[in-house]
């Protein structure tokens, strides 16, 4: 499984452009969902709709998945978030498709896509552009989930044309929240009373 990982994440990692002023990766995220969607968006099955994950592997490919436990998410402090989609056209026409392609991301990011085939159309970077990875890092923040869709243009839907989405990703960068140790919290505790102390006294001497 390790190999077969490996290189799915290599040739979805060949797809990804590193984002400005962004340095998380798929392969290096701390969470992650990874799903193979296998769709043709067609003029009869115009949009794809889904939700990302982060706190449930999949069963069916969820080897592919970095899941936190929901209970746990708040434990940490998302730091940055990426998605995106990778689409299996070599084609010019194809091309020229995804370049029409919608995107729709939570209800804070709506956009038509700009990137070449075989590039994620979508990514932090054009969130960032739209000034919607705020939204993004706290929807993954709040419970792990981001609800997303891709759509055909209505001039591709009106002329038949149709493209493959081959898969779709989740990345979240997190670390831990900083929690002070037991020794820590008694000695703040300590610097509290020892100063309300102090203060009395001087009160007192008044």
């Amino acid at each position: 499984m390790k190999t077969s990982l490996k290189s799915f994440l290599g040739m979805v990692a060949a797809a990804a452009v590193c984002t400005v002023g962004s340095a998380i990766t798929l392969d290096s995220a701390t969470f992650r969902d990874v799903d193979l969607l296998d769709l043709t968006l067609t003029k009869y099955q115009s949009t794809a709709a889904g939700e990302f994950d982060i706190t449930t592997a999949d069963a069916a490919d969820g080897w592919r998945d970095i899941a936190v436990d929901s209970s746990d998410l708040s434990s940490y402090t998302i730091t940055d978030a990426m998605v995106g989609f990778v689409f299996l056209e070599t084609g010019p026409t194809s091309q020229q498709i995804l370049q029409r392609v919608v995107f729709n991301i939570g209800d804070y990011f709506s956009s038509t896509a700009t990137a070449s085939v075989g590039d994620p159309a979508y990514s932090s970077m054009d969130v960032s552009l739209a000034g919607g990875l705020a939204s993004l890092i706290l929807d993954v923040a709040t419970d792990g989930k981001v609800s997303w869709s891709v759509s055909l243009s209505p001039s591709d839907i009106a002329e038949g044309n149709s493209l493959k989405l081959w898969s779709g990703y989740l990345a979240a960068e997190a670390e831990p929240t900083a929690v002070p140790d037991s020794g820590s919290a008694a000695g703040l505790l300590g610097l509290a009373i020892f100063g309300l102390f102090v203060t009395f006294k001087r009160g007192r001497r008044k």
